[in-house]
C-alpha cells in the first residue's frame, strides 16, 4: 500500500474548486434577489409576424375583453381575455383551428400559437404569479 502525501498542486486545486463553488452560490443568490426586485404583474402579450402587437395587463381588464388581431392575407384572430387572468383564441380564420382548440391559458409561460396566421398569444408575469417556486412537474 502506497501512501500519497498532499502536494502544493493538490492544495491549489482544492482552493480553486471551493472558490468556484462559492462564486456559483453567490451568483445564484444575487440573481434571485434581483428577480424579486423586478416583479411584474401578469399580462397577455400578442405578437404578429414576430412583431409586438399589443400587451394587455390583467389588472386593466374588466369582465371580458376581446382583441381583434389582424393577421397575414387579410385574416383575423380574435383573442379573448378575462379579468380573472385567463386568455384564449376565440376565433381564427386558419384552416385547422389548433389555436382555438388549445383553449384557455392562465399561467406565465403558457403560449397559444396560430402558425398559419403567424400569431402568438402568451402570458408573462412575475414570480408572484407562479406561486411557490417549482423545480419540476410530474404527471
Amino acid at each position: 500500500m502506497v501512501l500519497r502525501t498532499f502536494r502544493k498542486a493538490d492544495l491549489i486545486l482544492a482552493l480553486v474548486i471551493v472558490g468556484a463553488a462559492a462564486a456559483i452560490v453567490a451568483g445564484q443568490s444575487l440573481g434571485r434577489s434581483r428577480q424579486e426586485g423586478t416583479v411584474r404583474a401578469r399580462e397577455v402579450v400578442i405578437e404578429v409576424n414576430n412583431q409586438h402587437f399589443r400587451t394587455v395587463p390583467f389588472s386593466q381588464v374588466t369582465g371580458v375583453m376581446t382583441v381583434d388581431v389582424p393577421a397575414d392575407r387579410g385574416r383575423t384572430v380574435v383573442v379573448e381575455i378575462t379579468e380573472d387572468g385567463r386568455a384564449r383564441v376565440r376565433a381564427s380564420d386558419c384552416p385547422d383551428k389548433v389555436c382555438v382548440k388549445t383553449g384557455w391559458i392562465e399561467h406565465p409561460g403558457e403560449v397559444i400559437v396560430c402558425l398559419p396566421n403567424r400569431v402568438v398569444v402568451k402570458i408573462q408575469g412575475g414570480p408572484e404569479a407562479l406561486g411557490p417556486a417549482l423545480d419540476g412537474i410530474a404527471y
